[in-house]
């Protein structure tokens, strides 16, 4: 018989486990790097981090050089609410990462220190399609080797829970920790 619960958890980098503090100082930044083509080729692995940015710094001019090197000099902080849900449900279940990244994610999961706290991560850069397509989901389960109504999944994007929910997984709207420590309690996954 099918488990009727979860038996590995997903979980989104950005907006989840890890946030920027100062992200309103880079408005200007970001609307220019999350243009909707720049950012797919970004985070599919068409073109690397590194040019990524330097294509972001040719689109805002000379004058943005030292704003853009702070940007990238910056990787964020983790978001110690999550990060302790993730270890608690890992004592129970394997956890992994599951983030639209590009070529640089290894290096900001290890200057963040959380590279060893999954069992797997799933790097869109290096799969080569993101996020919310169906295909993405369905390559995580057949990798995992388990059907995808046995993988929970919380992601801050609607449309990449969507995509979850539509390849069979098991989704949740990451919204704060409290919410999603409910989410993982009703999936079996945390106490």
């Amino acid at each position: 018989m099918p488990s009727t619960t979860a038996e590995v958890a997903l979980f989104d980098l950005d907006g989840v486990l890890r946030r920027f503090a100062d992200s309103d100082a880079w408005s200007g930044i970001w609307s220019v790097a999350f243009d909707p083509g720049l950012l797919e080729a970004v985070v599919t692995g068409k073109i690397t981090d590194e040019e990524w940015r330097a294509e972001v710094l040719r689109r805002l001019g000379p004058d943005s050089a030292d704003e853009v090197a702070a940007w990238s000099a910056s990787c964020g902080e983790v978001n110690d609410a999550v990060l302790a849900l993730v270890r608690a449900v890992r004592r129970r279940a394997p956890v992994g990462l599951l983030t639209n990244g590009t070529s640089r994610l290894t290096r900001d999961l290890g200057t963040l220190g959380i590279v060893e706290e999954f069992d797997v991560i799933f790097n869109s850069a290096e799969l080569g399609v993101a996020k919310p397509d169906v295909v993405v989901y369905e390559m995580v389960s057949s990798h995992l080797d388990i059907v995808p109504a046995r993988v929970f999944f919380a992601d801050d994007s609607p449309a990449h829970v969507d995509g979850a929910r539509r390849a069979g997984f098991r989704s949740s709207l990451f919204v704060d920790a409290d919410l999603l420590a409910d989410a993982l309690r009703i999936e079996g996954l945390l106490d």
